[in-house]
């Protein structure tokens, strides 16, 4: 079995990312949880929220879940 090598997205682009949204816009994101476990989400951010955290709050289907810009693998709108 081959092993996967995968590098994070720099955190300035995925800021740079979500500032380029329009308020409710969903996207998609691929992150690494601190326990190495990958998780995708698809959600929008909450409209309200102008501070920039290293920790992103998300909307999705199941209620608030949340990445850190550090961890990023990879990320999209989901038009």
């Amino acid at each position: 079995m081959s092993e996967h090598v995968y590098t994070y997205e720099s955190p300035e682009f995925v800021q740079f990312f979500l500032d380029g949204l329009e308020p409710m816009q969903p996207f998609v994101v691929v992150f690494q949880k601190q326990n190495g476990e990958q998780r995708k989400l698809t959600g929008t951010l909450d409209p309200n929220g102008r501070t920039r955290k290293e920790s992103v709050p998300v909307m999705t289907d199941d209620g608030w879940k949340s990445f850190s810009v550090n961890r990023v693998l990879y990320i999209e709108r989901a038009d």
